[in-house]
């Protein structure tokens, strides 16, 4: 099986052809029709030789299912690992919150797991790790709160780009 957070797909072994199987299959962009099967979900291309490989295009499907599983939502018992890059910002409030706003494409994947808009995760920045949960922008998107103490143990500035670990708890 494939398999990123969730399977997408297989390869399986026949007498007389490879099959790989697309588990959302019926849901793919597939301009030539060249995908196999009439399921509820599942394609298929048979592969029977060298060239079938490039002329039924499966780099693009592999490619395409790929992609689709990155951005599907997460299951609730996932143990994905995202890394994310982001700029350190300050909410401008008397008593102000630094933060790092997560690409728009995380809160597509974890916005279904929020309880009262939060979603329990662990960040990891270099050696520190912590418990905290990703909260909402209020413009649909969300974002990390960096604790003062992790900020003083790691002598981080406004602004400063910062790469990390996000897995939800």
């Amino acid at each position: 099986m494939f398999s990123l957070e969730n399977d997408f797909g297989g390869i399986f072994v026949a007498k007389n052809h490879i099959s790989f199987e697309f588990s959302n299959g019926a849901r793919m962009n597939d301009p030539e029709g060249l995908l196999e099967g009439k399921g509820e979900f599942r394609r298929h291309l048979k592969i029977r030789t060298l060239a079938d490989i490039v002329d039924k295009k499966v780099d693009f499907f592999v490619k395409q299912a790929a992609r689709e599983t990155d951005d599907a939502p997460l299951s609730p018992s996932s143990t994905k690992i995202f890394f994310v890059k982001g700029e350190l910002r300050v909410f401008p409030v008397d008593n102000p919150w630094y933060y790092v706003a997560v690409p728009p494409s995380y809160t597509k994947m974890t916005r279904h797991l929020a309880e009262r808009g939060l979603v329990a995760v662990t960040v990891s920045i270099n050696q520190m790790s912590w418990n905290t949960s990703l909260m909402p922008m209020g413009d649909g998107t969300q974002f990390i709160p960096i604790p003062a103490r992790i900020r003083k143990n790691m002598k981080l500035k406004d602004s400063v780009e910062l790469s990390f670990t996000l897995r939800k708890r």
